[in-house]
């Protein structure tokens, strides 16, 4: 039944593929998935309306190439900071910003870092501010509002700089000294202002990447029930199957229609009416 269900929605999952890989922003993530006794990977990339995934044995760029989105990919991509997403040189980077929320409450709760939780806020505060502008209609901050956003995210990376110098080499120690946590989330901050801050230059980026972590969430169900795939050929058809249903079930068409849809030979049929 997996295997008919997956031959009948082929066609109409690589429409999808079509589709997400000219949609003007992404959101991409990956998890891991136990396919018989080794590790496999989980790729997804996917908005609010479709849902593509594919299952690779690794992680990082090869398996982002493999897929055939990315590596041609122009527009805007929302992810983690995970370094393989940057080596997609052709696209505009936007981090989620909930993730390095939650970095920078740990630095202030457990790191007790003075400058976190002001940053945390800021982030918090451009946002709502975006949203309160946007309420009126507005496409963007105005010119002073902007700056005055950007000063004080650069003064709170000054400031956490100031508190956390980086060390010194030991004279006769062979090697960099290391920086430590905090310092790699300043320099983090630092670097890829640009990307994290995207959300509030550019209104059609979203603040999160929670998009495709919700989508994602069914795989880590399946493997509470089951604990992992049989097989990788079972693995591959129930990804290419939950690609058209969770498309599907974006577009308001719940479980049990869809597959009568795709079984009825009509999946393609259905899909094309998204173009």
């Amino acid at each position: 039944w997996i295997r008919q269900l997956s031959i009948s929605t082929k066609d109409a999952v690589e429409k999808i593929r079509e589709y997400v890989s000219k949609l003007q922003v992404i959101h991409c993530d990956e998890t891991g998935l136990r396919v018989q006794n080794s590790l496999k990977w989980m790729h997804c990339v996917c908005n609010e309306n479709l849902s593509y995934f594919n299952l690779h044995d690794k992680r990082g760029h090869t398996a982002m190439k493999e897929m055939g989105i990315l590596p041609e990919y122009h527009n805007i991509m929302i992810h983690d900071f995970w370094k393989s997403y940057f080596r997609i040189e052709a696209a505009t980077h936007g981090i989620c910003c909930a993730h390095l929320q939650r970095e920078l409450v740990y630095a202030d709760e457990q790191m007790k870092q003075s400058w976190a939780k002001p940053l945390h806020n800021l982030l918090s505060e451009i946002l709502h501010r975006r949203k309160e502008l946007e309420a009126l209609g507005e496409t963007g901050f105005a010119p002073d509002e902007w700056s005055g956003f950007s000063a004080r995210y650069d003064n709170l990376l000054q400031q956490g700089f100031c508190e956390n110098p980086i060390p010194e080499k030991v004279k006769g120690k062979r090697g960099r000294p290391g920086k430590g946590k905090i310092v790699c989330l300043l320099e983090r901050f630092r670097d890829y202002k640009a990307d994290i801050l995207r959300f509030a230059t550019d209104w059609n980026v979203p603040f999160t990447n929670n998009e495709a972590e919700r989508s994602i969430r069914f795989s880590k169900v399946k493997l509470k029930v089951s604990g992992c795939f049989r097989t990788e050929d079972g693995a591959k058809d129930y990804m290419q199957i939950m690609s058209y249903i969770s498309s599907c079930r974006k577009h308001g068409i719940g479980y049990f229609e869809a597959v009568r849809t795709a079984l009825a030979g009509s999946a393609l049929a259905l899909v094309n009416q998204w173009g």
